[in-house]
């Protein structure tokens, strides 16, 4: 018989090993566990499992984040490494340990939960309740042309770390957006999602004006499944959605990509009027089929909904 539950600290080695017997690619190790699960500085992870006798054949995982909206705070929860073992899949136990995590806590209407499903998952999530906040889209560059940067009143720096990102400078770059939500990306997140992580290697810049800092950029160097490397734009954010430090910005990564010798450089779309200065670049838009889903609390507000914009590095594939 199939039990379910919420996972206890002893049983990390048995999550781990089914993790790595379904994904034995993947850098799903001790370390890695720790960083996404106990060390996140929102707070720790919920971890349900679905288990066979003492076998844990299910894992289902809800990490914690913070919404900001005119300077009120939200709780939401991202879904992520969802899976079943091979062995009891069409059983419809993923829909059963998604509703033992959903129905059976102690869940306020302030609680909102998001994830990437792919196309095999999101036909439960979609059963289940979960609505369609967007479908996410790259935008990719591919050629090899040197970008003019006209504006010389900007430069970028590179850091070695997010110590320059203190509390002054994060109110600074959400104080005027009233009209979005943002997931709260302060020094310790991004210390923890870009520094503290180990199995990825992460570029991190500031754009600063005189000595002034209007930006943040997170590049991730990346070799594909085809062997192409690939330049992720993880993080970018700029004050006020200013477009010529943000396009400044886009030309400089457009130019590491050059130099690198990748393949591609892509990124999401942070901000609506973002568009035209891809555009202008030489950015394609790529459709995927891959959605972002919400259920509950926010997402009932459709105008909420819409006011929330997602960077690649809020997928932790990225």
């Amino acid at each position: 018989m199939i039990s379910f539950q919420i996972a206890t600290s002893q049983e990390k080695d048995n999550i781990l090993a089914l993790m790595q017997k379904i994904y034995p690619t993947y850098s799903y190790n001790q370390a890695f566990f720790e960083w996404e699960y106990l060390q996140n500085p929102v707070g720790k992870a919920k971890i349900f499992i679905a288990k066979d006798k003492h076998k844990i054949i299910g894992k289902y995982s809800l990490t914690p984040h913070l919404l900001i909206e005119n300077k009120q705070y939200y709780y939401i929860w991202r879904i992520q490494n969802v899976m079943i073992d091979p062995d009891y899949r069409k059983q419809g136990i993923f829909f059963e340990l998604m509703s033992y995590a959903h129905d059976l806590q102690h869940w306020t209407n302030q609680d909102v939960f998001w994830g990437f499903p792919n196309q095999n998952s999101f036909p439960y999530f979609q059963k289940y309740g979960f609505e369609v906040q967007n479908t996410y889209t790259f935008w990719v560059h591919e050629g090899d042309a040197f970008p003019s940067k006209s504006n010389t009143n900007y430069l970028v720096k590179e850091e070695s770390d997010f110590s320059f990102f203190t509390n002054e400078i994060f109110l600074s770059f959400y104080e005027n957006e009233e009209n979005s939500i943002n997931l709260v990306k302060d020094k310790n997140y991004l210390t923890w999602r870009y520094i503290d992580k180990k199995d990825a290697k992460y570029e991190i810049y500031t754009i600063r004006q005189k000595e002034d800092i209007v930006g943040y950029f997170v590049l991730k160097k990346y070799t594909n499944a085809a062997n192409q490397v690939s330049l992720h734009i993880c993080e970018l954010k700029v004050k006020e959605h200013n477009k010529t430090a943000t396009g400044f910005c886009l030309a400089f990564c457009i130019e590491k990509k050059i130099s690198y010798q990748a393949k591609i450089l892509n990124t999401f779309l942070v901000f609506p009027a973002m568009q035209e200065i891809l555009e202008n670049l030489g950015f394609v838009k790529q459709e995927t089929d891959r959605k972002v889903i919400f259920w509950k609390g926010l997402c009932e507000n459709e105008a909420i909904q819409h006011k929330l914009h997602f960077s690649l590095g809020d997928n932790d594939i990225f």
